[in-house]
Order: C-alpha cells, then structure tokens, then sequence
C-alpha cells in the first residue's frame, strides 16, 4: 500500500512533469512562429528596398545598382541568394553567380523551401515592368534560436522539477505527520490504552479532528472506568451474599 507522502510526491512530480512538457512543446513553437513573422517583415522591407534600387538603377540604364544590392547581401550572413529576372525569367543578375531563377517565384510573394525564406518583389519604374528580384534568407539562424531555447527551456524545466520533488517532502511531512500520530494514538487506544490522547495542536481540520478524537477517547475511558466500577460492584454484592 503506498504512503499518503509517496502519492503526494509522485502527484507533485507529475502535475509538475506534464507543466514542463507543456512548456517545453508549446512556448518553442511559439517563439519560432514569432521569429519567423518578424523575418518575414525584415525580409519583406529588404527586397522592396533592394528592388526599388535596382528599378531606378535599369530605368536609368545603371547597372551598378544591382552590384550595389549584391554587395549589400555580401554584408547579411542570412542572405544566402538574390536573382534578379527579366519579365521573361531570364537571369540580368544574381548572387552568387549561377544562382537560377525558378519559375513558382514569379507568382508567389512568400514562400518557405528547404529551410530558407524566400521573397520575390515587383522591380517596377513607374508604368514600366523590369521584372522581379527574388530574396532568399536562410532560416539557420532562427532554428538555431529555437533550439538553445528549447535547450534552456528544458533545464529550467528539470530544475523546477526536482525543486517540485524536493519541496513536496516537507509539504508531505507537514500534512502526514499529524495522520501518523492519529494513527498511532488509534492504535494505542485498539490495543487497550484507554489514556492514550492524540497531540495535535493545529487550528485546521486536523486539529479538530484529533480533538473530536480526544472527546471520543475520553468518552470510552469514562464508561470502561464506569462498566469495572460496576464490575466491581457487582462482585462485592455476590461476595457478601
């Protein structure tokens, strides 16, 4: 039979393992799901900047412009390719050279591939259509993130799982010790000690317990010492018969 202590601290490990392992399941994602949004909001400005520059630079007959995006993805660790493509898809630019230009860009303003971000902006001057320039930014960065936060989440998950085992034990104390003292008085009072009392003095419902106990106890003392009262009595009144 398991001890009123041991379920208390295997409740307590529990209800505080499922807290860890709801923590740990669902805050990640969270935190990913908020990263990626504010990527997307970065990524977003960056290609509607870049795109805005290299319309001005091919509307102006400047090539350098594009030079002066790629250079400026050189500075992003996160930027891993640009393609910059004719209205026909054919490539005028890209970093690194060779990057290719795929055809699901030209529709789609948002999309996720392989752990990379990409984002494909209009390059627009005025009425005239130069194309599009597609941002790729790999997503390593933020996985990375989630996976040191998962990391810490875990640790400090463990750590408010044994301070919840350790704290459990004096809780566990303090609610079985009075029980146990009951117990032993009940037991005491089984075995014939009429004079045993339970020694609880807590203002709680184990208090009053332990004194509806002590009245019932005293209750029984009064009516065996009354019962060998009349015993005795009884006796006397036969010997003298």
């Amino acid at each position: 039979m398991r001890s009123i202590s041991f379920k208390i601290v295997a409740g307590t490990a529990l209800l505080t393992l499922s807290i860890v392992a709801f923590v740990i399941g669902y805050f990640p994602q969270v935190q990913r799901q908020q990263h990626l949004e504010a990527f997307e909001r970065e990524i977003e400005m960056t290609a509607e900047t870049l795109a805005l520059g290299v319309a001005v630079g091919l509307d102006s007959f400047d090539y350098g412009s594009m030079q002066l995006a790629f250079n400026y993805a050189k500075r992003s660790e996160a930027i891993v390719q640009i393609v910059v493509a004719a209205p026909d898809g054919e490539v005028i630019g890209a970093f690194p050279e060779g990057a290719s230009w795929d055809p699901a860009w030209a529709t789609a303003a948002l999309l996720y591939d392989d752990g990379r971000l990409i984002h494909s902006e209009p390059i627009a001057a005025g009425d005239t259509d130069y194309g599009r320039l597609v941002l790729v930014e790999s997503l390593a960065a933020v996985d990375a993130g989630i996976d040191q936060s998962r990391r810490r989440t875990m640790l400090i998950g463990l750590c408010l799982l044994l301070g919840g085992i350790l704290a459990a034990y004096p809780m566990a104390w303090l609610i079985t010790a009075p029980i146990k003292q009951l117990t032993e008085t009940t037991r005491a009072l089984a075995s014939g000690d009429f004079s045993a009392r339970a020694h609880v003095h807590k203002r709680d419902e184990m208090g009053l317990l332990a004194y509806h106990f002590n009245k019932m106890a005293e209750m029984i003392e009064l009516e065996r010492r009354g019962l060998e009262e009349r015993v005795q009595q009884r006796t006397r009144e036969l010997s003298e018969a």
